[in-house]
């Protein structure tokens, strides 16, 4: 059920639809926060497509908590080099480019880049 309304929401943020797109996300949110946990990886990008879709509606006060409540949880559970938590700091980074914190927004961009390539450097050298 989850799924499709994941579906669902993804469908109305594609065609542009936010406020309905962002309905369905806060009850996937919801939803998955109860039967999965709210640290589990499926409820933290429900929390992330919701934060997405408030930015998208320039809601942005609205995304900055659970893009940085997302980082957070990935940070403590995969660390700070793993890719859901570059991919949750990009977003963070997003909002704030938005919200006119340049400084924030590259700050935040910079450690993107430099884990990246850390992790680039890793697995080129794993081969």
């Amino acid at each position: 059920m989850v799924t499709g309304m994941s579906n669902l929401a993804s469908t109305y943020y594609e065609q542009g639809h936010w406020g309905e797109a962002g309905k369905v996300h806060f009850q996937v949110m919801e939803i998955s926060k109860e039967k999965i946990g709210p640290y589990h990886r499926d409820t933290l990008a429900s929390m992330s497509n919701r934060a997405s879709t408030c930015r998208g509606q320039g809601r942005l006060d609205e995304a900055e908590k659970p893009d940085m409540q997302v980082m957070e949880a990935f940070k403590r559970q995969f660390g700070a080099d793993h890719p859901d938590t570059l991919w949750s700091m990009s977003n963070l980074a997003a909002t704030n480019y938005n919200q006119y914190r340049w400084d924030k927004s590259d700050e935040v961009q910079v450690l993107v880049i430099k884990a990246y390539r850390k992790m680039k450097l890793q697995a080129d050298y794993s081969r």
